[in-house]
């Protein structure tokens, strides 16, 4: 009897050793993981983005098309989705303000999309006059609620716009099966490109950069 209690202390003990070292192995590679970043560019400029919609490397076509020519626009598929006072929003409500729109797909039970929200609400704030941000919220009604969204909002003090999708009207066009995923669209609705996983700051921001370089040229080429 004896034997057993030192045995069973001996396995807990090894058990919660090999736990320790797992954590701290999954830390050290989440905290040097980078995922992929693409360059954003319009169509018809020399370097298209050929990813489908919701894909790694940039997500710029619709599932059922193939790569885009040089001179083919893929313009962002509109979505209606609930304002924090639940009314009504689309896409193109929100083109209408004239500015590029930074779209991202998210839930609070994601811990990847946790990570980046910092980043997110300050870059939210930086560019409010240049960017319009859509965080899209995959809104289910039992894990994720309207009412569970807005306390993790307030506890965490954040500011983010957050749009609830409750219908699946924004998630299915832009394929949105695996988060956190992130589109960046220019003020005349077509797709630059997109990144999927998490993002540093630092990512975040050198898209951002890019996406308000793209916008001086849809300026310039704009009559």
């Amino acid at each position: 009897m004896k034997n057993n209690k030192v045995n069973y202390i001996l396995f807990a003990a090894l058990f919660v050793g090999i736990f320790a070292v797992a954590v701290i192995g999954y830390n050290a590679l989440t905290k040097n993981y980078t995922p992929p970043q693409t360059e954003l560019a319009l169509p018809g400029s020399g370097d298209t983005v050929s990813a489908d919609l919701g894909s790694e490397e940039a997500g710029a076509v619709p599932p059922e098309e193939t790569e885009p020519t040089e001179e083919e626009e893929v313009i962002a598929p509109d979505f209606t989705v609930l304002d924090a006072d639940g009314a009504d929003v689309t896409l193109a409500d929100r083109l209408e303000d004239g500015k590029p729109i930074v779209l991202n797909f998210w839930a609070t039970w994601c811990g990847p999309c946790k990570s980046e929200l910092p980043a997110f609400d300050k870059a939210a704030a930086e560019y409010a006059d240049e960017l319009t941000f859509m965080m899209i919220n995959l809104t289910d009604g039992q894990v994720e609620t309207v009412s569970g969204v807005k306390t993790f909002m307030e506890e965490n003090g954040y500011t983010l716009p957050v749009y609830f999708d409750k219908k699946g009207s924004a998630s299915g066009p832009y394929g949105a099966s695996s988060i956190p995923l992130t589109y960046f669209i220019t003020s005349d609705g077509v797709v630059a490109g997109g990144h999927m996983g998490s993002m540093s700051e630092e990512t975040l921001y050198n898209y951002l950069g890019q996406l308000l370089e793209l916008e001086k040229t849809v300026a310039e080429e704009t009559p």
